[in-house]
């Protein structure tokens, strides 16, 4: 009954993203065009960022629910026709969703058979999460425990509780299942930069599953969220780097920016993330020196949005004091030491060592750098990793916490997390050396 209930339950997820705002008909008059994998990304990007939205305004997850649903079906009845087309041309890609479907299941499978949370999630998410579960608000936050990170941002334990709230079977652990979900379309958004047949792009997701699947980051952990943000930035990078229609170009960097908002309120290193992404295209993108700064402004708005909301609801922001206690130039310079910097770099080593993905990107781009066609957007990714490292060696030289303890417990999700931007280099070369498998 439990499986079945699994089966629904992810049903029910690709049913509601597949039929959410039917963006081809809106936008089939500027000539662009959303397969089905492209649709699925649109609608959990707007639907994640209502969700947060709407929390904005200190309403409980029963209002937020029903505020969902209503939006979803007053979308079907005025597009009703549209959505009766839409049904016949998912039966087409029948096949090609049943196996993702299956994959899909096979994960939420072990998820629910291994359900122990970790370490972060027990102290941190697990709070937020019952916080909204039990119809808290933003503002009920800042009655937990500060030990509980109640000023960590909050999106994944929204996210987590709505899908715990609304699922068939009362356990935790269900509302993680939509984890798995959109780690599974965020490997697909890169994939789908393939032009490859719909076969050869289920056997580069199995690849890619088998090297980047592991139930640690499914305990509850917020690294996996931010996994398939950046993978989901990095497939629309990609694809802005080889647009040439302004009109598209303009509605990716909105997705691009949605997709910002969402790192910001995942966790304190979104930020980071989100402006070196912007920074980072920024300086490679060949566009209107117009549109780069709006991006820019566009960036610095919403971290501004994310203070004013904090502080509108009695939360606090800042770096975790736990951590980063001295920051002052005399402890900055105590702390730059060669044994701590020969530490960081030794770990660093260890960890790129460990993930696969990473290792396999730079020997293709070192002995295959030639069959790379765009160089502006390869310089972009390289940049954009580069500047990731260069923010976990800083964090990591300037804390005050025991370095090797944390080394030990961050490290490994911090560059799991950055993995989509080494993912996207080997897809890029597969495009540009149009990979079949017959």
């Amino acid at each position: 009954m439990e499986y079945l209930n699994i089966i629904i339950q992810l049903f029910l997820f690709f049913v509601i993203f597949y039929f959410g705002i039917p963006v081809n008909k809106f936008l089939s008059t500027n000539n662009i065009k959303l397969n089905t994998i492209d649709n699925y990304t649109f609608n959990i990007i707007f639907y994640i960022n209502f969700f947060l939205i709407i929390s904005f305004f200190n309403f409980n997850i029963t209002k937020l629910i029903i505020l969902y649903f209503t939006l979803l079906s007053i979308l079907i009845i005025i597009n009703i026709r549209f959505f009766f087309f839409e049904i016949k041309r998912l039966k087409i890609k029948f096949f090609f969703l049943s196996i993702i479907f299956l994959i899909t299941v096979i994960i939420s499978v072990d998820i629910s058979n291994s359900i122990t949370l970790g370490w972060d999630s027990q102290k941190f998410w697990i709070y937020k999460t019952i916080n909204f579960f039990d119809n808290g608000t933003i503002e009920s936050l800042r009655y937990l425990d500060k030990g509980d990170g109640y000023d960590y941002p909050y999106l994944g334990s929204l996210l987590w509780a709505i899908y715990w709230k609304i699922s068939f079977y009362n356990e935790e652990y269900f509302g993680r299942l939509f984890y798995a979900f959109i780690y599974i379309f965020s490997l697909l958004s890169m994939i789908n930069r393939l032009n490859a047949p719909s076969h050869s792009k289920i056997i580069i997701l199995l690849i890619l599953v088998l090297l980047s699947y592991n139930y640690d980051y499914f305990g509850g952990e917020q690294d996996i969220l931010l996994f398939c943000w950046l993978a989901f930035a990095s497939a629309l990078s990609l694809k802005i780097f080889k647009i040439k229609n302004n009109k598209e170009l303009n509605f990716n960097l909105v997705l691009l920016i949605l997709l910002c908002n969402l790192m910001i309120w995942t966790k304190a290193e979104g930020s980071v993330y989100a402006f070196i992404i912007i920074l980072s295209l920024i300086c490679f993108l060949r566009t209107k020196i117009s549109l780069k700064l709006i991006l820019i402004i566009s960036l610095i708005t919403l971290i501004t949005i994310r203070v004013i909301v904090y502080k509108f609801h009695g939360l606090n922001i800042g770096v975790n004091s736990c951590c980063w206690n001295d920051l002052s130039i005399t402890g900055i310079y105590s702390k730059i030491t060669f044994d701590r910097i020969f530490t960081i770099l030794q770990y660093l080593v260890f960890a790129f060592l460990k993930n696969y993905l990473i290792i396999f990107s730079m020997v293709l781009f070192i002995i295959k750098k030639n069959k790379f066609k765009d160089s502006n957007y390869i310089l972009y990714s390289y940049i954009t990793i580069l500047l990731c490292l260069a923010f976990f060696f800083t964090a990591y030289l300037l804390t005050d916490a025991n370095l090797v303890f944390m080394l030990k417990t961050g490290l490994d999700r911090l560059l799991f997390s950055i993995t989509p931007f080494f993912i996207i280099i080997i897809i890029d070369y597969l495009s540009n050396n149009k990979l079949k498998f017959n």
